[in-house]
């Protein structure tokens, strides 16, 4: 099996994940190209968040393998050359996600903080950034996604798409070359939603490697180079994004996307 080892491209063979008895991955096998956009769709408890958790490392893995840029994801090598499952100490998985950027659905950001200094932190504490060049940068990423002039404000003091905004930001300053997205608009009301798949269009036109979690159907479609459904922790089907949607081949991607759509 050949696997895309180049930065910016994720692998997964025959990836498992359990909780206790319950099988929440069940042989996940996925590669994904440079600067390819993939949103992952399905009903709730299909393992669609827990997928991006142990691309992440945040989840350890029961069984396959996960790459990202080339490396393997959660382990460590022996001095042989081989892989090993280990507890990996924090500064080894802070390096391991080092270009790796989540945004979750509940923004996730410290309310102490400011929102600069939450863009910051990362870059400051993870890489050793110098406080000058990580204010100076994090500025660019806070420009970037309109949200430069809060600054100095408090995430309390922020509607919910623009601490989304912010999280996104904050991702973006660690300079990663793979996205994870969460659900990044489902604890948004409906009128905050456009804001942050804005954002989101955008990254994807800048040549981004991003994995979206997402009920959006339309970015799905309209913005993803590919679509992948998800159920029961396996993938049931997979193909460019407008195929999916206007001939899915599977039945239950089939009924899925009729009942979605017609909300």
């Amino acid at each position: 099996m050949n696997r895309p080892t180049a930065e910016g491209t994720v692998s997964l063979d025959k990836v498992i994940k359990r909780f206790g008895d319950n099988t929440v991955l069940d042989g996940v096998s996925l590669d994904i190209a440079k600067g390819e956009v993939v949103a992952i769709i399905g009903p709730s408890g299909s393992g669609k968040s827990t997928l991006l958790r142990c691309i992440n490392a945040l989840e350890k893995i029961d069984g396959g393998s996960i790459l990202v840029n080339g490396e393997e994801i959660g382990r460590r090598a022996t001095p042989g050359g081989r892989y090993e499952y280990a507890e990996l100490t924090p500064q080894q998985l802070a390096r391991q996600r080092a270009h790796i950027g989540m945004v979750f659905q509940s923004f996730n950001l410290f309310p102490s903080m400011t929102v600069l200094e939450n863009v910051t932190v990362g870059p400051r504490t993870v890489q050793g950034v110098p406080a000058a060049q990580a204010r100076a940068n994090g500025m660019a990423r806070l420009e970037e996604v309109a949200m430069a002039k809060f600054a100095d404000r408090y995430p309390r003091t922020l509607s919910g798409g623009q601490q989304q905004r912010v999280a996104i930001a904050r991702a973006l300053a660690m300079e990663p070359s793979v996205m994870l997205f969460d659900e990044p608009t489902s604890a948004l009301d409906p009128e905050l939603v456009g804001e942050v798949i804005k954002v989101l269009k955008d990254l994807a036109t800048r040549g981004f490697t991003m994995i979206v979690v997402t009920h959006e159907m339309g970015f799905a479609r309209d913005v993803c180079d590919r679509v992948i459904f998800m159920e029961g922790g396996e993938i049931v089907e997979s193909g460019e994004a407008h195929a999916v949607f206007s001939s899915p081949t599977n039945v239950r991607t089939q009924q899925f996307l009729e009942r979605v759509l017609e909300r």
